[in-house]
């Protein structure tokens, strides 16, 4: 995902917050130091995101318009092979939507 992240023009800010690649990045850490766009992890089309639980928080009414927020599905972490393609159609997306929102 990070070199794919890359290809895709954005710059994985993961090791700022101490992951390797990666993870969950606490609340805390989200309004000390938040990110241009935040990629939220999903489970299935249908399932609330890790971020929108977060994301819902008060603390975070005030740095929302400071990030970009794109949905990213889980199942595209875990295997390389396979899902590559969709991987790479998703990171674009996600792309566009946030030089869309900067527009």
């Amino acid at each position: 995902v990070d070199e794919m992240m890359k290809r895709a023009g954005f710059t994985n800010v993961a090791s700022r917050y101490g992951l390797k690649k990666w993870g969950n990045v606490t609340l805390e850490r989200l309004l000390a130091d938040p990110p241009q766009v935040l990629l939220a992890g999903q489970a299935r089309p249908d399932a609330p995101t890790w971020a929108e639980r977060m994301l819902s928080h008060p603390a975070l009414a005030k740095i929302s318009h400071r990030m970009t927020r794109a949905t990213f599905p889980e199942r595209l972490l875990y295997c390389g092979g396979p899902t590559l393609i969709d991987t790479a159609t998703t990171l674009a997306a996600a792309r566009r939507q946030v030089l869309k929102a900067r527009a």
